[in-house]
């Protein structure tokens, strides 16, 4: 969804209010990896004006968002991806980690690729008290292009 900016921007000026754009694409064309269906494309921008600054769209597997999912018993996420060859950021939130996420960087190019990571490489976490799963540019400043499909969390 695209929040719009409530003031005209100018050149090399930056607002904290940055948007990030969230679709559904290829619905019924083969547009996703391993010529899927649909798949999920993310816009984004990437503010320098923050030193921890993030952009992009998330999952949250509790009963309201944000609430903790025991998903103990899935050992791994696995996904496709492509992008814009930039720096990219797979962040999970756990009640246990606070506010804090753990992360792992992976970069998206141009190609569909897929990705595994262990739930325990991020920061030991067992995945017991699960908040949210953000698909994310960055960390570097700047606009970022991101699709994401066939998002799996397994055994």
């Amino acid at each position: 969804r695209r929040h719009p900016r409530q003031e005209p921007r100018r050149e090399g000026e930056h607002h904290l209010n940055e948007h990030v754009d969230v679709a559904v694409v290829g619905a019924g064309a083969a547009e996703g990896a391993q010529g899927s269906r649909g798949s999920l494309l993310i816009t984004g921008g990437i503010s320098p004006d923050l030193p921890y600054a993030w952009a992009g769209a998330m999952f949250s597997p509790g009963v309201t968002v944000m609430a903790p999912a025991n998903l103990s018993s899935k050992k791994e996420i696995s996904f496709w991806a492509r992008g814009d060859g930039k720096a990219c950021r797979l962040m999970l939130f756990a009640k246990s980690l606070g506010f804090q996420p753990a992360i792992k960087s992976f970069v998206a190019g141009s190609e569909w690729k897929r990705f595994t990571f262990r739930i325990s490489e991020f920061g030991g976490m067992d995945g017991s008290d699960l908040t949210g799963i953000l698909f994310a540019g960055g960390p570097a400043p700047g606009r970022f292009v991101l699709q994401i499909d066939d998002v799996v969390l397994s055994r």
